[in-house]
């Protein structure tokens, strides 16, 4: 199956951190499946701390970075610790 490695970067405290992501094409001319393990993904909103997750988002193949970041960040939003 085709897969495309994403590199996703954010300022946290003026320091660019590198959060990578693995997409799976899922057959779908619209969509991308991405696989998020064990990723790192830093806020700058609020104290949030390091968050660690497995998980699948179906995202827009279409999205930009930031698009594709706000989805993750209100996936978090829910996401029991």
């Amino acid at each position: 199956m085709p897969y495309d490695s994403f590199l996703i970067t954010k300022l946290v405290s003026g320091i660019e951190t590198p959060v990578y992501l693995t997409g799976i094409y899922d057959g779908s001319k619209t969509s991308l499946v991405f696989s998020l393990m064990k990723v790192d993904l830093i806020f700058e909103m609020g104290e949030w701390p390091h968050f660690r997750i497995t998980n699948k988002l179906k995202i827009d193949k279409d999205y930009t970075p930031s698009q594709f970041v706000s989805v993750v960040r209100a996936r978090l939003k829910g996401a029991v610790l």
